[in-house]
Formats: structure tokens, sequence, C-alpha cells
């Protein structure tokens, strides 16, 4: 930093001025006074004149071929002390947290007339202190002479000032105001709501208008979204070409994936960097798909059920060894009631890879019924019996035509089959039906049933 840049930092911060306050006062942009005193470039003499009348100085005095001198210098050396005796609670604060129980090194920065170093000497610290004011240094001297202690004072600039020793403590009061910007510092204590000001407004013009314009756009985008999938929606609902839980998945997942890609082009636009968006998808992507393994077999095995319709809602199925109606086709599981009303879930990886019986898929169904009868009965009049009960029955159909056959002799009895055709809405009517229909007229045509009996045969010895 030039002499120039270094007394323009020095002189607006004593004066408790901002950067642009100079500036309005000088008729210059705020970023000139910043690049003088980034030493970046130095005034033409008509500014520099300017500059040195605004602050009382010499032009020579700017250029650093006169010395420096403080607005304290002045007052160091009227009579008393300026800042007063009494030593601040600072100060205390710094003996009652480290106490000088062995030997301590302190520097005091900017000590002034010396009133807080003496008061370190006083109470054991091995004390040096440095102010550039060379009045402050003289009563600091003249105070620890009256105390009887000693302090090494000495004459620096604190901004330039190098440390070559070691200290264990550092004490500084009312001193790093004055450290300018660039160096740290914060350039005085006012702050500045000009540019604080002006950089909201700076933020507002750029990129908060492509935020607020950025949010407008994703909230159409979106709406349009919405409205072309339900439109999609409601088309494949009055087609049904496609599964509607199926249909609806898909557009679930078509409509998230869009909306994620147009929040992600916006992003980009608003100039902020996609890859690591990118990287955290990928990732989130393994951990999931890690931890619900088994779920995406049965998201799987659901997606496959429903584009190969092996049942629909409200058929009669069994599946893996449990049957019952069909209630619900979920994404992980299907949903069955039984016959005697319990609910059973099957997950959809098992429905899809295992063997699925279904009662309802066709229109017809067969009554299949086994009637023994004794072995000595007239098997003829029982079939004529039999077929008698089926074409009774309106809900037995007679196309196909039912069949009455022997089809087995074992030890006493024969065996009927008797295979009836119905409507599968009415098969546990006719079921039932013909079950009970056929007893009642074998009984009463005197068709003897077979019955369990044990023939003992015993031999003389």
């Amino acid at each position: 930093m030039s002499d120039f840049s270094d007394r323009v930092a020095r002189l607006r911060t004593e004066r408790r001025l901002t950067q642009r306050e100079l500036a309005e006062s000088l008729e210059l942009s705020r970023q000139t006074v910043s690049n003088w005193e980034k030493g970046k470039i130095e005034p033409n003499i008509g500014v520099l004149a300017k500059i040195a009348s605004y602050f009382s100085v010499s032009t020579d005095f700017l250029l650093g071929h006169e010395t420096y001198t403080t607005q304290y210098e002045g007052k160091y050396r009227q009579e008393g002390f300026y800042w007063g005796r009494k030593i601040n609670r600072l100060a205390h604060e710094v003996l009652r947290l480290m106490p000088p129980e062995r030997p301590l090194r302190l520097l005091d920065v900017g000590c002034g007339e010396g009133q807080a170093a003496v008061f370190f000497a006083r109470n054991g610290y091995h004390v040096t202190a440095f102010d550039i004011a060379a009045s402050g240094l003289a009563k600091g001297r003249g105070l620890a002479k009256a105390a009887g202690v000693h302090v090494d004072f000495f004459q620096a600039d604190f901004l330039h000032h190098e440390l070559i020793n070691d200290y264990d403590v550092i004490y500084s009061t009312d001193v790093l105001e004055y450290v300018p910007p660039e160096k740290g510092g914060g350039g005085g204590k006012r702050m500045d709501w000009n540019s604080i000001w002006t950089s909201v407004m700076n933020w507002v013009t750029s990129t908060g208008i492509k935020i607020i314009v950025a949010l407008i756009i994703m909230w159409i985008v979106f709406k349009v979204i919405n409205a072309i999938a339900r439109k999609i929606e409601k088309k494949n609902l009055a087609s049904g070409k496609m599964d509607k839980t199926l249909a609806r998945m898909i557009i679930s997942a078509v409509k998230t994936l869009l909306k994620v890609l147009v929040v992600l082009a916006l992003v980009g636009w608003l100039g902020i960097d996609t890859s690591g968006f990118a990287a955290l998808v990928a990732s989130l992507g393994v951990c999931i798909g890690l931890a619900v393994n088994g779920a995406l077999g049965n998201i799987a095995g659901g997606v496959l059920l429903m584009v190969t319709h092996p049942f629909h809602v409200d058929d009669y199925v069994e599946i893996a060894g449990q049957a019952g109606t069909v209630e619900a086709i979920n994404l992980v599981s299907t949903k069955l009631v039984t016959i005697d009303n319990r609910v059973v879930y099957i997950p959809n990886g098992t429905a899809s890879t295992g063997n699925i019986i279904n009662y309802t898929e066709k229109n017809l169904r067969r009554v299949d019924h086994t009637f023994a009868i004794a072995y000595g009965a007239d098997y003829a009049k029982a079939k004529e019996i039999l077929l008698a009960v089926c074409a009774r029955n309106e809900k037995v159909l007679k196309d196909p035509a039912t069949v009455v056959r022997v089809c087995t002799q074992s030890g006493g009895t024969v065996e009927l089959t008797c295979r009836a055709w119905c409507e599968t809405a009415n098969y546990w009517d006719v079921f039932f039906d013909l079950l009970e229909a056929s007893k009642t007229a074998l009984e009463a045509a005197g068709i003897a049933m077979p019955h369990q009996q044990l023939d003992v045969h015993i031999k003389q010895a």
C-alpha cells in the first residue's frame, strides 16, 4: 500500500466516514475511493487538492512527505489525561482470566496515554506498549515513573508494525476499528447502510428478479404438467385400454420426473452448478435400491400383473394357496377376501411368479360330484335318477350336456361321477342344490347306499 492509500484510509476512518460518504462529498464514485485505498490508482493533482482541502491537510502530507500525526496528538498534549485515569473493565477481565502467576509478557497495542499499560505493570506483567501518538507515549512514561514500574514504550503504527517477539497476552481497545476493510477491519464503527442498500438493490435487480421469474415459470410449467396428466388419465379411464392402477402409477412417475427436470433446468439457469444434484440423485438411487430391494421386486410384480391381467378386481382366484375374491390390486400387494370374510394380502412378487387359478375368468364352470351306491344296486337306474335331477335344475345348462358315468368299482361300492355345466355366477348354488336333490332322489328310489362293514370268519380248531 502506498503512502497516499494508507493516509486516505486513515483520515477517512478517523472521521468515521464510509467510502460512499467520502465519495459523495468529493462527487466521485465509491469504487474510486475503494481503488485509492487498495493502492490500485491515485488521483490527479486537481482531485488531490480537493481531498487535501476536505481533510484540512496538505497535499505533501497525503503523498507521505510530511510526518503523520493522529487527531489525538494535540489532545494528548493538553493537561490531564484525555481518557481519564479509570481503568476499563476489559483490563480487569484480563487480570481475572490470566493472572500473572508466572511472568507473563503483555503487549498493549495502541496504548494511548498508557493507563492500562501501567495498570498491568503494577499487577506483575512484563508490559510492552506502543502507539502512534508521541505525546501519549510521553504521558505514559511519566505515569509509569510515578507508579514506580517499568513499561517498554515505543512509537509505531499498528497497521505496519510486525511482531518480532512472542507475547502471552495482546491487549487492545478502540484500535481495531481503524483497520481498513481490505485488511480485515470494519473501516469504522458506523455501518454503511448506503452500501448495504446498494448491494441489496443490485441483488434484487439481478439475481432476485431471476429467482422470481424462475418461480413463475416453475408454477406455470407445473400447472401445465398437472393439466396434461389429468387429461391423459381421464382419456385412459374412458378408453379402458390400460389398467387404471397401472396408468395412475405411470402418470405419477412421469409427472415427478418432468417436475424434477424442470427444477434442475431452472437451477442451472440461475447459475447454480447442477452437477452436484446429479451426483446426489444417483447416490440416493443406489441407497434406496439397496434399502427396498424386496419392495422393488413386489413393485415389478405389480406392474407385471397389471400388464398381463391374469385376474381382475372381483375375480375369485387362488394365489399361493389362498383362495378368495380380489378386492384390490395395489402396487406391492394383492388384497383377497376369503369366503369366510378373512382379508389376505399376497405380495405381488409371489403372485407374479407362482401359480394362479382364476375361477371366474370363464363364463361357464363345471360342477363335479361323485356318488357312491351299494355294489348290488341298480347303477343304470341311479344314472337315470341323477340325470333327471340335473335336468330339473333350471341353472344347469343343457349345452354342454350333463354326463353321469360309473367311474370306480372298489370293494362293496360303485361310484358314479356327475358332471353338470352352469354359469360361473351360479356355481355354488348348483353345487349344493345337486348334492341335496341327488341324495333325496336316490333314497326315494330305494337305491342302497354303501355302509362300512366288517365280515368276521371264525374257524373251528
